[in-house]
């Protein structure tokens, strides 16, 4: 099953039943997610005032633009196996 962020929309909906007292397994068969996924969801974006889906979607956007940016090339011994190996005609795989 690929992974799929939450929409702001589906934040709501987190939001609205966490605040009415539901637990993350109902949250999570309305949406057709993990139990799992809407738990981590909740810990991560709750605050002092509990969990608000404005205030979550702004806080994973930040903390996906401030991530650093791994590539496996940037890595010298990579490069150079990768290099090695195609110089031998290996599959790029």
């Amino acid at each position: 099953m690929p992974y799929h962020q939450l929409t702001l929309e589906k934040r709501e909906v987190t939001s609205q039943m966490h605040y009415s007292g539901a637990r993350a397994s109902a949250i999570a068969e309305r949406l057709r997610r993990s139990p799992s996924t809407i738990g981590r969801e909740l810990r991560r974006n709750e605050d002092s005032s509990g969990y608000r889906a404005v205030a979550a979607q702004e806080q994973t956007t930040r903390r996906r633009r401030n991530r650093p940016l791994i590539r496996k090339m940037d890595d010298p011994f990579i490069n150079e196996s990768v290099r090695t190996g195609l110089s031998q005609e290996w599959s790029p795989e």
